[in-house]
Parts: C-alpha cells; structure tokens; sequence
C-alpha cells in the first residue's frame, strides 16, 4: 500500500492542473507527456522545460512532427505506463505512427532521453519507434537505460549523428526497411547488438561501438550499403552481413577483443567488398561462407586470431594484398564440402607467424574439390606447413616463398613455378613490421619483376594510364554506377580523411578530355556526379587524385 500511495503522489506531483491533451499548439501546455498528438509539437528548454515527463505512452500521429531542441531533456518515469500500449506494455514510449521526430541537440547542449529512476537500470523505459513512413532524424541525443533505443519499422529515412546509446537492455538500434544514416555514435553497455538491420540500404561510418555480448552491426539482405571506419571491440562479432542483396563495402575499420568474428558474410546474391580493415584478437579474423558471388577482401592486416581468414564453400573469393600473422590455428582455412566445386584466390599476400599451417585448403567429396590459385605471396614462420591441400583440393601454386616453416613448406601439393625458399627480410619481425628492406630478393621476384607478399603491386589496374595506387591510399573510388551511361553516372569516392581531390577523364589515345578540380571529400562515402556533357560514345578512362593518392578506372559512354 505504502509503494501505491508513493506512486500516486508522484504522479500529482508530476501531472499539471490540465493534463496534456489531442491537439496541443507548440511549445506543450504542460512539461509532463502522454497520450495522442494531433498537431506539431515543440519541446523547448524554455518554459515549460527543459525537463519533461513521459508517463505513458506518447503517440504522434500520421502528419505530425515532433521536434525537440537542444538542451532538453526528456524523462520517462521507470517502468511505469500509464496507457500500457506499444510493444513494452509496462514501459512509457514515444510511438511515431506516420508522425516524425526531430531531436537535434548541439555539442554543448545535448538532447537527453533518460530514466527518472534515482539509481537508473536497463530496461527503465520503452523505446522510440517509427512506423508507416515516419521519419526521424536525431543529432547531438543521448539514449540511456531504456529496453532499446530507437526501433524503426518505417519506410521513411532515419538519420542519427553525434549521438551515444548506453546501458540498454537490448539493441541499440533495430531498423528495417528504413534508409539508415548512422555516423559519429557511440553505442556502448548493450545486452544485444548495437545496430541491427535488415532490407535496407545504409551507411554506418565512423561510430565506436563497445560492451555488447552481441554484434557491433549484423545485417540480413542488405541493399548497397557502406560501413567504414567504425572502431568496434569487446564485443561478441563485430560485423556480419546475411544473404546481402546488393554490392556493398566494409572498409578501413579497426575490430579488435572479438569473441566470435571480426568481419562475417554469408551467402547472398552480390559480390561484397572488404577492404583496409585491421582485425585482431577475434575467433575468426574474417569469415566468408555459404559464398553465391564472388567477394573480395584487399589490403586487411588480421592478427592474433584462432583463424585468421576463413573461407566456407567459397565460390572465387579473392584475397589480395593482405597481411595475416599470429593466428593461432592458421593464417588461412579453406574447405568445401558437397555443394559443387568450390574456388579462391590469393595474390600479393604475406603469411607469417602463424600457429598450424600458413594456409589450408580442404575438400571432402571428388565432386565438389576446391581449386585455389596461390601466386606472388610470402608463406614463413608457419608452426606446421606453409601450405596444405587435403582430400579434393588442387591448387594452382605459382611465385611463392615458403621459408622456415616448422612440418616443411608443402604438403599434398607442389608449387610449379618460381618456387622459392628463403629468408624474406622483413623490417622488423618483432615490431610486427612486415615489409621488406631494400636488399631483399622478393623485392623483385614477383611475377613480371615485381614485389612479393604483402606490399607488392595491386592487381587488376587499368593499363593504358598512368596508376600508382599500389597500397591504400588517403582515398579510394569504386566503380561508377551505372557504366555503361548515356548521360549521367556516379563516383563514389571513399576517403579516409577529409581532403580534395581532383577528377581527370582521359580518351582511348591517352588525351585529356574533361578536367574537374576542386572536389572537396570527407572521411567516409562521398558521391561525386558527372555528367555526359558532350563526350561522344565510347570507352574512357577517368582518374582521382589528390595528396598521395591517384587511381584510374574505366566508363562507357553510350548514344
């Protein structure tokens, strides 16, 4: 009786002498929040805030925005629901049904969404939820003790920057079908995962995501998205991409204290690119299985993994320009089993270092053997074999250093061309500095006169044009979208840091036939357009450049 009593004192003390009702005119009548809301509605820090209540569920209605701004804090009285509607029956809620949300702080005046509890807990409150074409858009916001942050069903866009989501009691973000911005946050004291999201395209760039059990982001069938630079450890995976519909880019992130996989892809209908990511400490460093297009995996330095690359049914994976060392149980593990013949490349990769063999391929049944192809790498310092082929494995084995390893440098299989078994001359083994002195001999034994392992030239650059880009660089470009074009066509331009570049379009005989200065990046997915503008049809070579970078790709130009 006595925790009844306390409670309904509480509430008389919160109410005001009108309670707040359908068709309240900004800013509200009242700082205390509940029930439908008919026309917009503003929460201000001025009078009646900057603190307001929600005791029971909030519902905006189809057409209706709310807008909260800075410097406003928005309490949710714990575990309390004076309506019991929503999805958490005894939590307060801000339910947008067709309605939207607009909270955007500052960074000296943040947006708050918190408990009222004295000693908060997770699971305090409810959430925010969107649905039926609501959109939201949140900047400068904290989320803190409730079941989960923001829970969007809406096929309206969702925006979130500069934000932090802690102690929730499940994930920080559950999105579907919603085009989905997430950058800059911090997502940390999650019980599930941080971002989850399906059927959607996104770009996740540049947020730290810590302390969860569950994955930093997992996605089932992803539309073309873009997730870089994002700094996620001690969690239990940090990215995993399901059945992905659509090519999309994992690149330049750091994933380090994973309990599972630092970056998994399984299945899907497009080929997937994952690029300059460093992964250590994790079960898995990178885990491709259950493969229907070919993915790619450049310029990755994994380390102190159980495996270090991992590769299930792969169908042509390529993995070119990486670094793997100090992985427990093998710097590479391929198998098939009896799904159809299975395929992988490796180019211009150093192994080194590692406990069990330096790679691994194994095949089960006659009819589904795995076909590697293994050219200008360095496979050193393995515990067991530098390379193994087990059961139905046939490898194409071709410019290869196999030195120092522990069981020998082949098993089941031999090298066939420019095979090699000496003492590469890294840098500095014990600082983990893997490229090679100036006097070492695979600094030109690779195929045509070039460098071996790790550090070598890129593979597959256009020829015809002047190309440098033989590491990564500040920025990066992925192929335009559509080629071919009639009149218009899109770069997008990923850049590490924000800087300028420039964009040069070259005909077939080499001549400069377009010339754009002055195009200005930030850290992240850039989209650079360009236009037709009177280039006649046919094959031309495009090329961005910038400070210590410069890269050449190819488009064509239809009637």
């Amino acid at each position: 009786m006595s925790r009844l009593l306390a409670l309904g004192l509480l509430l008389c003390a919160l109410l005001p002498s009108s309670p707040a009702k359908a068709g309240i005119d900004p800013p509200p009548a009242s700082n205390v929040l509940y029930g439908f809301y008919f026309s917009n509605i503003t929460l201000t820090a001025a009078a009646p805030g900057p603190n307001y209540y929600v005791i029971g569920d909030v519902f905006i209605q189809p057409g209706v925005t709310l807008t909260i701004e800075p410097g406003v804090t928005v309490y949710f009285a714990a575990n309390h629901d004076t309506l019991n509607g929503g999805e958490f029956f005894n939590d307060s809620e801000i339910l947008c049904d067709g309605g939207n949300l607009i909270a955007i702080g500052s960074e000296a005046d943040s947006v708050h969404f918190k408990s009222t509890a004295t000693t908060p807990g997770k699971g305090d409150w409810g959430q925010i939820s969107l649905a039926n074409g609501s959109q939201g858009i949140f900047r400068y916001c904290s989320f803190s003790f409730g079941n989960r942050g923001i829970l969007s069903t809406s096929s309206g866009a969702l925006t979130i920057e500069n934000c932090r989501i802690s102690h929730i009691q499940s994930q920080g973000l559950n999105v579907t079908n919603s085009p989905l911005l997430v950058r800059d946050c911090v997502f940390d004291d999650l019980n599930s995962a941080a971002i989850a999201v399906a059927s959607l395209s996104a770009t996740i760039s540049r947020n730290t995501i810590t302390n969860t059990p569950d994955w930093g982001f997992t996605a089932s069938f992803l539309q073309q998205s873009n997730i870089d630079s994002n700094n996620i450890h001690d969690a239990g995976g940090a990215i995993r991409l399901l059945q992905p519909s659509a090519a999309s880019s994992i690149r330049w992130n750091k994933l380090t204290n994973i309990v599972t996989t630092g970056v998994q892809i399984s299945g899907g209908s497009s080929p997937q690119t994952v690029m300059s990511d460093t992964v250590s400490y994790a079960e898995k460093g990178i885990e491709i299985v259950n493969g229907a297009s070919p993915d790619t995996v450049r310029f990755c330095n994994v380390s102190h993994c159980n495996y270090g690359i991992y590769l299930g049914l792969p169908k042509g994976v390529t993995i070119q320009n990486c670094l793997v060392y100090r992985s427990l149980q093998g710097g590479l593990y391929a198998y098939s089993t009896n799904n159809g013949p299975c395929s992988y490349s490796v180019f211009y990769s150093t192994f080194t270092t590692n406990g069990g063999n330096g790679l691994h391929s194994f095949a089960s049944f006659s009819g589904s053997p795995i076909s590697p192809v293994i050219k200008n790498c360095i496979v050193v310092n393995s515990a067991q074999y530098g390379i193994l082929s087990d059961g139905y494995s046939f490898p194409d084995i071709r410019y290869v250093d196999v030195w120092n390893n522990a069981y020998g440098g082949y098993l089941g299989m031999s090298c066939t061309q420019a095979c090699y078994s000496i003492n590469p001359l890294f840098v500095n083994s014990g600082t983990d500095d893997y490229h090679l002195l100036p006097n070492s001999p695979l600094k030109v034994l690779g195929e045509g006169g070039t460098q071996m392992g790790r550090y070598g030239p890129e593979q597959g650059v256009v020829s015809g044009v002047d190309e440098d880009f033989a590491e990564i660089s500040p920025a990066y470009a992925l192929p335009n979208s559509p080629n071919p074009f009639s009149r218009s066509t899109a770069i997008t331009v990923m850049a590490k840091e924000s800087v300028m570049a420039a964009l040069e379009v070259f005909s077939l005989n080499g001549q400069v036939v377009r010339r754009v200065g002055s195009i200005p990046l930030q850290q992240g997915a850039n989209v650079v357009p360009f236009e037709r503008e009177g280039l006649g049809p046919g094959v031309y070579f495009y090329r961005i450049s910038g400070p210590g970078f410069k890269q050449t790709r190819k488009f064509v130009v239809t009637n």
